[in-house]
């Protein structure tokens, strides 16, 4: 019997296993590792009659339940840090930074100057600013906006996107370098929509 046990069990954790990936489900994924633990347990108990009844050795059903033991406060360990690190709001570094790296690679997005990702049950709420330049249109800045909230939505298991815009800190380079040398004047190209510096010729600054 114990055999027939160790198999469904450990038939119903893979089944658990698949499913809480295909579904983003923490529980699932929990349950799964629960009957995997059952799952040897059984193994084990089986191990421990054997030795003991056709090997006549005692101290296997000693060892099965030691390392069974250590196995199942490792498995429960995982899954307390696990879930601790969702209810403090903590996230994965090396997720956000793939993020970052998927909005930067949109043409036309700037540089992400902000991103907050945290957890709403089993799925994630996400808030980024990134940088445009600032005779960007409006109906330019919400299709980039939407662009980038579906690519995450693709990628990720996202229940809310907000994406924030605003413009590059332009003006405020150009404050600073006419602060510094007042005799210098600045003027803007119609035609490519980029700042000048005026000196001996044409600078271009952004």
């Amino acid at each position: 019997m114990a055999i027939v046990s160790a198999v469904c069990m450990l038939g119903l954790s893979i089944i658990n296993e698949f499913v809480s990936h295909k579904l983003t489900s923490a529980s699932l994924a929990a349950s799964a590792r629960d009957f995997f633990s059952d799952s040897l347990t059984s193994f084990g108990t089986m191990l421990a009659i054997a030795g003991a009844t056709f090997l006549h050795i005692d101290w296997v059903d000693s060892a099965a339940a030691i390392l069974l033991g250590g196995f199942i406060i490792y498995n429960g360990s995982k899954i307390l840090s696990t879930s601790a690190a969702k209810l403090s709001n903590g996230f994965s570094p090396t997720i956000r930074k793939q993020m970052v790296k998927a909005i930067q690679a949109i043409p036309g997005a700037g540089s992400v100057t902000f991103i907050d990702v945290r957890y709403s049950g089993n799925n994630l709420v996400v808030t980024a600013e990134i940088e445009l330049a600032g005779e960007t249109k409006v109906v330019q800045s919400y299709g980039l906006c939407k662009e980038i909230e579906q690519l995450l939505q693709r990628q990720y298991p996202i229940l809310y996107c907000c994406i924030q815009v605003r413009p590059k800190k332009i003006l405020a380079k150009l404050i600073v370098i006419l602060l510094k040398y007042p005799s210098l004047k600045i003027k803007k190209n119609p035609r490519t929509n980029r700042w000048f510096l005026i000196t001996n010729g044409w600078q271009c600054l952004g």
